[in-house]
């Protein structure tokens, strides 16, 4: 029992130290950890919303401003489409943002959490529906403001809520739709 609170410790220190020195190189070892599976499936709720946290924390230390500016008119685009009748493409186009994120975390490790969610964070939004558009936009826009602060923390937080925020949706959408629960989407 010894050995393993000094282990804990250990790791802890060497945490501590890595996010001193080196955040970036400490963001990507925390994605790489969190990737590391003993057999290949599909991520719970909570594990891609924890590998996604950790990916946009490596985005938000390798921030530039040229993809600062993809962000934001990535955002712009989708908050300018219309979400009555075309709900399925906007949602495409609100998780396009993490195929852009996945473009700034660079290297392959953190990028795979982002790019593989992509799909899935669409299915999310189109089963939350256009009452989700505003959530999803004033997200995006916490996001790019603590971005443009160069906030890994904030970033970090704001896309686990983010995403936290859509499952819940997902799951309310669901239980309405078996218990007979009416739910307006317009």
């Amino acid at each position: 029992m010894k050995s393993a609170n000094q282990a804990i410790e250990n790791m802890e220190y060497v945490r501590r130290l890595l996010e001193q020195k080196q955040p970036e190189f400490a963001a990507s070892l925390e994605c790489a950890a969190s990737l590391v599976e003993t057999q290949p499936r599909e991520p719970t709720d909570d594990e891609l919303i924890r590998r996604c946290s950790a990916a946009v924390r490596v985005a938000c230390l390798r921030m530039n401003p040229r993809y600062l500016k993809a962000l934001r008119n990535s955002v712009e685009r989708a908050r300018r489409m219309p979400s009555r009748f075309a709900w399925d493409r906007k949602a495409a186009a609100h998780a396009e943002i993490f195929d852009l994120l996945a473009d700034v975390a660079g290297d392959a490790v953190p990028a795979v959490p982002l790019r593989d969610a992509r799909g899935h964070i669409s299915d999310l939004m189109v089963t939350a529906g256009p009452a989700a558009d505003g959530i999803i936009l004033s997200s995006r826009r916490r996001l790019l403001a603590q971005m443009r602060a160069r906030d890994a923390d904030s970033v970090a937080c704001e896309m686990e809520q983010h995403l936290g925020g859509l499952f819940w949706m997902r799951r309310l959408s669901r239980s309405s739709a078996w218990t007979g629960i009416a739910v307006c989407r317009t």
